[in-house]
């Protein structure tokens, strides 16, 4: 097991921000996290890379204490790369300075390389000679991701590398993460689920400093543990008793993506719109009132005001 979290506590002053967190992770895996704004996500990563000191608990990496290991190398570990929110790039240097900061086991050669790829895969050219005191926050955040990237540790913590950038951007860089941490450990926290699940295998929910849900990211997304995971990790359904008999089914939280349109009278479509990839409907329940939001394939065409049925197909566990 390369890390192992036992009973991890942390508190600011009365503020408990994690109450026995625990949970372990293998070499290679890639775990994401999500949880609402205060849920001890940040916190979380700063323990894990060696940034602070858990209250009570211990984390073992490789085995050994990482208290020890921290003991050595204060502040952080260097088998450990951090990116957090308040980026640790230098503001007096450049680009390029700070990433070969970062480079220090990569040779010359390797470095001037790596830098020409994160120019075009990060789009850095434009400000590559510029001091960081004078970037925006989205530029600061991709200067960021490329040091934390070439640290080369085998353990990648990542807090919320995504989130100044604009969509295709986002997209060209959590392509460029997949690739570079193919062979890393990989831990990252986003408020956006779906970026984390393009990468992660492995996903955790936290709440208010304790882990509520820790499953494989097709169990999250298809079988969350209750309504909090559901709502956290994409848009969902959360189903009525009287809607669950109407539909047929035990399952109180289902995904647009989970019902199907059929003949039927049951439910009115009362609204068409475009979300994510695709057309999205809201359909009402003729008998109770209630209001689904269901994905549109291309079986019908749709008109507000005409009645279908729906049905649940959900993916086998």
């Amino acid at each position: 097991m390369l890390l192992e979290l036992k009973n991890i506590h942390f508190q600011y002053g009365e503020t408990k921000a994690l109450k026995g967190v625990k949970f372990s992770l293998k070499q290679g895996e890639k775990l994401g996290i999500i949880g609402a704004s205060g849920s001890g996500k940040s916190t979380l990563l700063r323990i894990i890379a060696a940034k602070q000191v858990p209250n009570k608990g211990v984390i073992y990496y490789k085995g050994e204490d990482l208290s020890s290991l921290r003991n050595e190398r204060v502040p952080g570990f260097e088998e450990i790369a951090l990116m957090d929110q308040d980026f640790n790039i230098s503001p007096d240097l450049n680009t390029d300075d700070n990433i070969l900061r970062f480079a220090r086991k990569l040779s010359p050669s390797a470095a001037k390389k790596y830098i020409s790829r994160v120019h075009r895969a990060f789009h850095l050219q434009s400000f590559k000679d510029k001091k960081v005191r004078y970037l925006s926050g989205g530029q600061k955040q991709r200067l960021a991701l490329a040091c934390a990237l070439v640290a080369d540790a085998p353990l990648l913590v990542l807090d919320e590398p995504f989130s100044q950038l604009d969509y295709i951007l986002k997209q060209e860089l959590i392509a460029f993460v997949e690739e570079q941490a193919r062979n890393k450990t990989l831990l990252i926290v986003g408020h956006e689920p779906s970026d984390l699940m393009a990468i992660c295998d492995r996903m955790i929910a936290m709440k208010a400093g304790k882990v509520v849900q820790d499953s494989t990211v097709d169990e999250m997304y298809h079988y969350p543990k209750n309504e909090y995971v559901a709502r956290l990790s994409g848009l969902c359904n959360v189903l009525s008793e009287a809607a669950q008999d109407v539909l047929n089914t035990g399952e109180a939280y289902v995904r647009p993506s989970h019902l199907v349109v059929e003949a039927g009278e049951e439910w009115q479509l009362e609204r068409i719109y475009f979300y994510g990839y695709g057309r999205m409907g809201s359909f009402r329940s003729r008998q109770m009132g209630e209001l689904l939001d269901v994905q549109l394939g291309n079986s019908f065409s749709y008109q507000r005001g005409l009645s279908y049925g729906l049905s649940i197909k959900k993916p086998q566990r």
